[in-house]
């Protein structure tokens, strides 16, 4: 209770934070007089989109490289990085190539987290690591690290054809798939009840008594009441419900 209540009390403090930088825009809602003004970009987000330069500068991933992959690369190895779309915000993607004249090509992923995805990126890092997360069909972790201040994670990408665009929809549901056949560790399962309450632990019965108030069918109400009669019971059965 007092971790939830906390993490409440951080959620405040930080909304506040955020409506005072947002000051200009709020005054131009509420207040006449006041212009419509664009706040300054946060100096963070546009450091993480220069993150990009990559893609010409690739060079700058050799000491990333060499302390996650615990090698020291020679001199005569290429690197190549491109840019590949995440499909999230303040989340990029890089399919980094190393070539070398006397051994095979290898080919990473390098996906970096924005400073308002430094949980997901620990979360991430916890769940892959874990027993759990070497079951999942997922690329292998290489490692974790730190790039220009960001979280970065460096997975190992296989040589493997790539599903073709009308067969991705049936490769992403087998991904899917595999990563439900997967039973969570009994650790991790008891750290995510530790942070996150359960459906049982939700439910109250002030909910049915403001379900109660604002109900004006008769038939409606004798189904509250009849919730309300079975209230412990269904929250019984919700707690030995399989996680």
């Amino acid at each position: 209770m007092s971790r939830q209540l906390l993490g409440r009390l951080e959620g405040v403090v930080n909304d506040a934070f955020w409506l005072s930088s947002k000051r200009l825009q709020v005054n131009a809602i509420f207040f006449t007089g006041h212009r419509l003004e664009k706040g300054p970009e946060n100096p963070r987000h546009r450091k993480l989109w220069q993150l990009l330069s990559l893609r010409d500068q690739p060079e700058k991933l050799l000491p990333l490289l060499e302390r996650l992959g615990g090698n020291s690369l020679a001199a005569e190895n290429t690197i190549s990085c491109c840019w590949r779309q995440s499909g999230l915000p303040d989340i990029l993607i890089f399919e980094v190539e190393v070539e070398s004249p006397n051994s095979d090509p290898e080919r990473f992923l390098l996906k970096a987290f924005g400073t308002r995805h430094k949980k997901a990126a620990l979360n991430e890092a916890d769940l892959l690591m874990s027993a759990t997360g070497k079951a999942l069909p997922s690329p292998e972790l290489v490692g974790v690290d730190k790039l220009e201040g960001f979280d970065v994670h460096l997975f190992r990408l296989p040589f493997e054809e790539v599903a073709e665009k009308n067969g991705r929809g049936k490769f992403v549901l087998d991904r899917l798939k595999g990563c439900w056949q997967v039973e969570p560790s009994s650790g991790l399962v008891a750290r995510y009840c530790r942070s996150h309450p359960l459906l049982h632990q939700r439910l109250s019965p002030g909910m049915l008594e403001r379900l109660a108030a604002v109900v004006t069918d008769p038939v409606e109400r004798s189904h509250i009441e009849e919730l309300a009669s079975r209230f412990q019971e269904l929250l019984v059965e919700l707690n030995n419900l399989p996680w």
